[in-house]
């Protein structure tokens, strides 16, 4: 016998569990290989591979085979199960820590050392994260054998050094996971202190404790020590110290004695007001939080019936609740530890002389150990080193964090530099060990022993060998066959066998598999304790002897009653008396139905006290004439008073019409003096009656959930798994007693026949799949109180309305994205509705168009739009009408089908119930179109009754963010990712993109003319002042700290570099430095920084990369001077190269092939600068600035992406008429590619004059962002060629600007008393950029002739004032250069016409004054003090 877990015998699931388990023990009791074996199911407390457990006796081996299997049955076939690794080794820990325990389990006897064992993820999904070599195992082909199908694989994962590092730390993890709970039983008094360096972990890790979170006293005079708190420990936000910390405080505070009659009055003071002090008294006592939510501890859940699902806390603010709590039980609390604990000297037992003898002895094998080392002076030691020397008690573990000290840099130990502060017995052995060996502090020390004190986190080679060791064992079993799979695959091989019988009718293997798949669920069911399966009892052969006994009839009934034996479902008294069968069963009765399976379990159950017999039609007219005619002949010989039940379904659409009044003769040709009922659907009646003109026909109208027994709806409810917007949850998280009746019996059928259930579906940004692994925590700051703090949930910011700006590539739909996904892991039973509000401009055009009242109901009818788009269908072409009574809002009608009826009204439902958050993305992308609109929408959610959560992302433009901020509040701002940030960003970046082991050798000498180029013939301090604030020197810094760690770290048998040790000190030296300069920088949130904004980390990261992998890069090709143009062209050139291989699988390097692709890159770069230009300037009256040919080749490219034929990745859509770029800044950077191709063909100046006059006049006055202007103003700058063309047109530029300027389109006074800027734009960045833009457009047409034009304007704008009172001196500065540039007498006027304002503003802003005064006097001094002031600055 064996113990099983809880929750076991459950129906739903088991299938594809019971499916493989009758496979595998078919093929066992048949395999000769085997000699003896046990097979077990749902085995208890040994973690995710409890699903099968197989031991076997083989032949030829020398120790017993032990295989673990864990069944996945993904409906999702490509899904991956990389995100499971972690499960599945913490499962092997846990398999290895019993067998190490010896804890008597019958199942894990023996030494894990001596035991063949193997872990099984046996799936259907094909999985990626596998290598192409076969398994390694001495019974791979048995295993392979027994459990294998024909179309699946078996590899095992890769074994990579970043796979191996990722296990290592899980296992640190683990380790302090189990070391808080033990360390918590020691504080509280539970376990004897004087044996807590006994348990291995402790004494690993006890030194450590000591140095960050426990003072150690000096011995006392009973030979141990106090141990207390550490004040700093308290918040210590280091990642392992944060996890101890974390277990400790939990599981002290679980030992916490609250009075009961407190209780309730604590628990009703934090549900009136939430916080972090009142949380504190209840926390991990009383209440505890559990994948993002509260809960009440177990053992308090029949006091307390307080709800707790309605209240939103964050993880931050439960954190501060347990540091409150744990700081108020033991900031105080002092605790005995042994003398040895911590290492504060070295131990040693006995008298003096004992001593002396022992420090001898210890030095002496010290010293010998360091005169036997190699010239790498590294001392390794392991096991095998006398066991007397590894103790505590006068051994070199007792020598940890006293004499031997960690070495930073290599993160061995080494001797302390510091012997002054060791204690006494430690200095007597450091000084007898220094007088021999000098030198002493050169040596490092590796100890390679796991019973050994630790000095850092960090993981040592015993741990890298379990990692390696469970990467060995780990096999996927991939691509599979699914449960109908392996019904097949056993029938077959049952057939196979059975072919020595060939007297027995045809049905028979049907019948075999049907008998014997029951036995085996039966014994998968039982609970709490089962018996092994062996070869005796053989279940298979008693499955035949059973058949062999029973009659065909009973074979039959057989089949059909295992097939719906899964749905051992029971209905209502009220549903099963519905169809009144006592009363209406004459002869024959013909009932009706939409679910033959749930009305065949009702009649079942009426008749539960009845003899009976139950077929399956389908199943007798595939029989053999002969088995059939004998199957006719058994029923007119039944008794009369059984009832015969037979199940009828048209077989619709048939080829052959025939086929289905064959069945009903059949039908009729069994007809007999028994009560019949035939149970069928709504179109086979009319056959049917022909046969049976005298039956009665009833409809079987009470088929839903609502209609089955409390018993039934639980274990439904609780059993059956969803797929809710893309996470798996029980069918009770979207469902319940209010909502119960949505569940009709076609949702019912769905369930039953354990088909996908997929409610809703989770949008986020379309290439977020692609960088999600580079995602880092993004902290906002409320504008409000410029306060930071990291969000991780939608839940964690608590404001009703959330107003998230950004500036363009900071990441706001990759935030939602992320904060999407995280939100549905700790909060599944929130309805995220995510709207990409340009993707619905046609709806927005359509409400301003009919001038549409937008209430709640026509906005909750758009929201169900959103959630039927692109599942149900590509065109909004279903009606819906929503109404409301009763403060509800339901469903009124749908013209979609059953199942959309369903999604739209549970969708309702969760609106309701406040379950619902509407995520608004990319608000500045239909501005100023469709702002009232909007606006409208947002804010009839915003003060519905039913208040939802709402978050809005916008651009971070004035005008933009001042309507949103006068609706909805003050805004949240993305905060630029500062240096630390941007390090784990890149990291994770060459982790995942950079893999070291998979490069080629051209690839690697790349790696190593990179580190040379970063030191080589640069001046170090010039640069450290210049590069800082260039992204592609930002990654080129961190670059070359992580490839010169994986060049040194890393053994390539097939390459070795070439890096002397002056390069790798020149190297680290400049590491070091600009880690230091970026490390203190401040400039992270400066406004121009692009250093801390994820899209050019990226960017850049991605160009750095793909040099690395480039085999003809040459050095030139390392230019830090490279601006974000040219990683916009390379990110567009590679992706469509990788594009274009991989879709014609050609080699890139044959001369014809190279010049294919560059004409189809010259022809895809001009498409998408084409796309890009008519998606931004596609309103009506822009339309001139397209040819009739260019419009005609939008629309076919447009309908071209609308098929889905555009596969490059850059633009994925197309919405309304425009099509949809990946993000907004690839859209922009290519419609400014496609004007700057537009102003350089000279060919035709009249369409360039039609682009300089549009700029002037629409595209630097009008509502395009600001990021749109910074681009084209950076590309004039860069660009030498187009300042040359442009500088031709300077009298149409400057005519034009002033013809705008007069008709007050461009320009026009402000009252001076009001805010700046003078330029009547609609979108600004900041108060003055705008602007200073429009200003440098000016200036590039300003000459000798027409500066007094311009000095006008500058008059009659009141220029000058308004920018030194606002403090917008780089403006004034601008100015005061351009008119010296041209004619230094003009200033004198300048300043007179404008210098009573100047004064007048100095209050505002001294500084910005005196900056500017001082400017003037160090250009001008003779034309400023000609004015009668003095020349002297104050």
């Amino acid at each position: 016998m064996y113990s099983k877990r809880k929750g076991t015998s459950g129906i739903c699931g088991q299938l594809y569990e019971s499916k493989l388990i009758s496979l595998l023990y078919f093929r066992a009791l048949r395999d000769t290989r085997i000699e003896d074996f046990q097979l077990a199911s749902n085995v208890d407390n040994i973690g995710a591979f409890d699903d099968i457990y197989f031991k076997a006796t083989v032949k030829g081996l020398d120790k017993p085979v032990l295989v673990f299997i864990q069944a996945k049955h993904k409906e999702n076939e490509n899904q991956t199960l990389k995100n499971d690794l972690v499960k599945y080794f913490q499962s092997y820990l846990k398999i290895r820590y019993i067998f190490e325990t010896k804890n008597n389990n019958l199942l894990l006897e023996g030494s894990f050392e001596e035991t063949h064992y193997l872990f099984v993820i046996y799936t259907t999904a094909r999985d990626e994260f596998v290598n192409n070599s076969e398994i390694e195992s001495c019974f791979s082909s048995n295993l392979n054998d027994l459990i294998g199908t024909p179309r699946g694989t078996a590899k095992q994962p890769y074994k990579n050094e970043t796979n191996i590092e990722f296990l290592t730390k899980i296992i640190v993890k683990e380790q302090l996971i189990s070391l808080a709970e033990r360390i918590a039983k020691l504080i509280l008094g539970e376990e004897n202190p004087q044996m807590m360096l006994t348990d291995h972990l402790v004494m690993r890790y006890h030194v450590i404790l000591c140095q960050n979170v426990f003072e150690v006293s000096d011995i006392k005079s009973n030979g141990h020590r106090i141990a207390f708190f550490r004040n700093e420990f308290f918040d210590t936000s280091e990642e392992y110290l944060g996890l101890f910390k974390d277990i400790l405080f939990r599981a002290i505070l679980k030992k916490r004695k609250i009075k009961q009659d407190d209780i309730k009055s604590l628990v009703s003071e934090f549900l009136k007001s939430p916080d972090a002090i009142r949380l504190s008294k209840l926390i991990e006592t009383v209440i505890t939080y559990k994948n993002g939510r509260l809960e009440i501890v177990e053992r308090y859940t029949k006091n307390i019936d307080h709800p707790l699902d309605q209240v939103s806390i964050s993880q931050w603010i439960v954190n501060v609740a347990v540091a409150l709590a744990v700081k108020d039980m033991v900031s105080s609390r002092k605790f005995i530890v042994p003398a040895a604990f911590g290492n504060k000297d070295l131990t040693l037992n006995g008298s003096d002389a004992k001593r002396e003898g022992r420090i001898k002895h210890l030095s002496s094998k010290i010293i010998d150990l360091l005169h036997k080392c190699d010239s790498s002076k590294v001392v390794t030691i392991d096991d095998s080193i006398e066991k007397g020397l590894l103790q505590l008690n006068g051994g070199l573990a007792g020598a940890v964090g006293n004499i031997l000290v960690l070495d930073n840099e290599t993160k061995l130990m080494k001797v302390t530099n510091n012997s002054d502060l060791l204690g006494d017995y430690a200095k007597q052995l450091y000084k007898k060990i220094n007088n021999e060996c000098h030198n002493l502090h050169e040596y490092k020390f590796c100890f390679n022993v796991y019973k050994f004190p630790k000095l850092s986190f960090d993981c040592s080679k015993f741990e890298k060998n379990i990692a390696r060791d469970f990467l060995k064992k780990l096999l996927f079993y991939s691509n599979q066959a699914d449960e109908n799979g392996l019904e097949l695959i056993l029938k077959s091989e049952i057939e196979c066998y059975q072919r020595g019988f060939p007297n027995h009718f045809k049905a028979k293997t049907d019948a075999i598999f049907a008998k014997y798949h029951d036995d085996i669920q039966n014994w998968w069911k039982q609970p709490n304790q089962a018996m092994f399966l062996t070869r005796e009892p053989d279940l298979f052969q008693n499955a035949i002897n059973n058949i062999i006994r029973d009659p065909l009839m009973s074979s039959l009934n057989i089949t059909y009653m295992s097939k719906i034996k899964q749905c051992n479902y029971t209905f209502s008294e009220e549903a099963v008396n519905s169809l009144n069968l006592q009363n209406r069963l004459s002869s024959t009765l013909i009932i009706m139905t939409e679910n033959n399976v749930l009305t065949v379990l009702k009649v079942l159950q009426h008749f539960e006290n009845n003899e009976h017999l139950i077929l399956d039609i389908e199943y007798i007219i595939n029989l053999p004439e002969s088995d059939r005619n004998a199957l006719y002949t058994e029923l007119t010989n039944i008794n009369e008073d059984k009832v015969l039940i037979f199940m009828f379904k048209l077989i619709q659409n048939s080829r052959n019409e025939n086929e289905n009044i064959d069945i009903a003769k059949a039908i009729h040709k069994m007809k007999t003096k028994n009560k019949t009922i035939v149970i069928t659907n709504e179109v086979s009646v009319k056959i049917l009656k022909k046969y049976f003109p005298e039956a009665d026909i009833t409809y079987d109208e009470k088929t839903g959930l609502i209609d089955m027994s409390h018993e039934s709806q639980k274990s439904i409810l609780e059993n059956t798994t969803v797929l809710f917007q893309d996470k798996t949850v029980p069918l009770n998280v979207i469902i319940n007693d209010e909502s119960i009746a949505n569940v009709t019996g076609t949702i019912l059928n769905k369930i039953i026949n354990e088909e996908t259930i997929k409610v809703g579906k989770l949008t986020v940004n379309r290439n977020y799949d692609e960088i999600k692994h580079l995602y880092v925590d993004r902290r906002v700051t409320f504008t409000r109180y410029d306060h930071s703090v990291f969000v991780q949930t939608l839940y964690d910011l608590t404001d009703d309305v959330v107003l998230v700006t950004a500036e363009p590539g900071m990441g706001k739909s990759t935030l939602l994205s992320n904060l999407s996904l995280r939100t549905k892991e700790v909060h599944p039973e929130t309805w995220i509705v995510r709207i990409n509000l340009l993707e619905y401009s046609k709806q927005f055009s359509q409400w301003k168009e009919a001038k549409t009242a937008i209430n709640i109901l026509e906005t909750l009818k758009f929201m169900c739009q959103v959630i039927i788009k692109d599942k149900f269908i590509k065109e909004n072409n279903v009606e819906i009408m929503v109404e409301e009574k009763n403060n509800v809002v339901y469903l009124k009608h749908c013209t979609g089908d059953e199942w959309m009826e369903f999604e739209l009204k549970l969708f309702l439902h969760f609106y309701n119930k406040r379950k619902v958050i509407f995520l608004f993305d990319g608000f500045d992308e239909i501005c100023p179109h469709y702002v009232n609109e909007v606006i409208k929408c947002l804010k009839s959610i915003k003060s519905d009754a039913r208040k939802q959560r709402i978050w809005i992302t916008s651009r971070s433009y004035n005008e933009i963010k001042i309507i949103l901020q006068q609706e909805f509040g003050s805004s949240y701002n993305i905060d630029y990712y500062l240096y630390a940030e941007t390090e784990e960003y890149l990291k994770k970046y060459f982790d995942f993109h950079l893999r070291f082991e998979e490069l080629n050798t051209a690839q690697l000498d790349n790696v190593e003319k990179f580190l040379k180029y970063m030191v080589q013939g640069k001046d170090v301090t010039v640069l450290s002042e210049a590069l800082p604030q260039r992204p592609l020197h930002r990654v080129y810094n961190s670059a070359s700290k992580y490839l010169l760690h994986k060049i040194l770290h890393m053994n390539i048998p097939s390459w070795s570099h070439s890096l002397t040790n002056m390069d790798i000190k020149d190297i680290k030296s400049t590491n070091d430095l600009f880690t230091s300069i970026y490390s203190k920088s401040k400039s992270d949130r400066d406004e121009d920084n692009r250093c801390g904004k994820p899209l050019y980390m990226f960017l850049a990261a991605y160009y750095f990369v793909e040099n690395i992998k480039n085999y003809n890069m040459e050095i030139k090709g390392w230019d830090l001077e490279n601006n974000l143009f040219t990683f916009y062209e390379w990110f567009l050139e590679t992706t469509i190269k990788k594009q274009y291989q991989e879709k014609n699988k050609m080699d890139m390097y044959n001369p014809d092939i190279i010049s294919a692709y560059e004409k189809d890159l010259v022809d895809s770069i001009l498409k998408h600068k084409k796309l890009a230009a008519y998606a931004i300037f596609n309103l009506e009256k822009n339309r001139k600035l397209f040819s009739m040919n260019d419009l005609e080749e939008i629309e076919e490219w447009m309908k071209f992406i609308e098929k889905g034929g555009e596969k490059r990745g850059i633009i994925y859509s197309v919405a309304n008429g425009i099509p949809i770029f990946i993000h907004m800044t690839f859209t922009e950077y290519f419609a400014v590619e496609y004007i700057c191709d537009c102003l350089k063909n000279e060919k035709d100046r009249e369409m360039v004059e039609i682009w300089i006059d549009f700029i002037i006049h629409v595209f630097f006055s009008n509502s395009y962002s600001l990021s749109l202007q910074n681009m084209l103003d950076s590309k004039i700058d860069l660009d030498k060629t187009l300042i040359s063309i442009l500088n031709k047109y300077n009298n149409v530029r400057f005519n034009s600007l002033m013809k705008a300027i007069s008709n007050s389109k461009f320009l026009r006074p402000v009252d001076y008393s009001h805010s700046f800027p003078i330029y009547s734009l609609r979108i600004y960045m900041s108060d003055y950029s705008n602007t200073l833009h429009c200003m440098k457009q000016i200036s590039y047409t300003v000459n000798e002739k027409n500066l007094e034009k311009f000095l006008k304007i500058v008059y009659k704008t009141k220029l000058l004032p308004n920018a030194i009172g606002n403090g917008y001196s780089k403006l004034a500065i601008f100015v005061f250069d351009l008119v010296r540039e041209y004619d230094k007498s003009k200033l004198k006027p300048m300043l007179r016409q404008n210098f009573s304002h100047l004064s007048r503003t100095m209050h505002y802003d001294k500084m910005t004054s005196k900056q500017i005064l001082e400017h003037i006097y160090e250009g001008f001094k003779e034309e400023y003090c000609e004015t009668g002031h003095s020349c002297t600055i104050a």
